[in-house]
């Protein structure tokens, strides 16, 4: 999914007036907090730490698969109805960000190898 698909999929949604710029900050934060579980976590070859911003292009594709993509629009939801002081919305939208992205960590835990850096123990 890419960034304009997102925008455009909570525009269609939840009707607002938070320019893209903001929706793109909220983006980039659900966007590390996925690189946080892909790379730092269980590890994948191929991702690169996001960092988004409005000149990024709007086709950029996003990490998360396509089955999963509803985070992002749940999170952006729920900022736009905290931004709004909506806090009955506000937890709705969170619990459904936060339901769905343990759904994606059960996920990636199941179908990618654990990453060892060769310590032991807690850290």
């Amino acid at each position: 999914m890419t960034i304009q698909e997102v925008i455009s999929n909570v525009d269609t949604v939840k009707p607002n007036m938070i320019d893209d710029g903001v929706k793109i900050i909220w983006l980039n934060e659900v966007e590390n907090a996925v690189y946080r579980i892909m790379k730092l976590r269980k590890g994948s070859e191929n991702t690169k730490k996001p960092h988004l911003t409005i000149e990024s292009d709007a086709d950029y594709e996003l990490l998360l698969p396509d089955e999963f993509s509803g985070i992002y629009t749940h999170y952006i939801s729920a900022m736009i109805d905290y931004n709004n002081g909506e806090t009955a919305r506000y937890n709705n939208s969170m619990i459904m960000y936060n339901n769905t992205m343990n759904d994606f960590e059960n996920y990636w835990y199941r179908t990618h190898p654990q990453v060892s850096d060769g310590k032991f123990g807690r850290r």
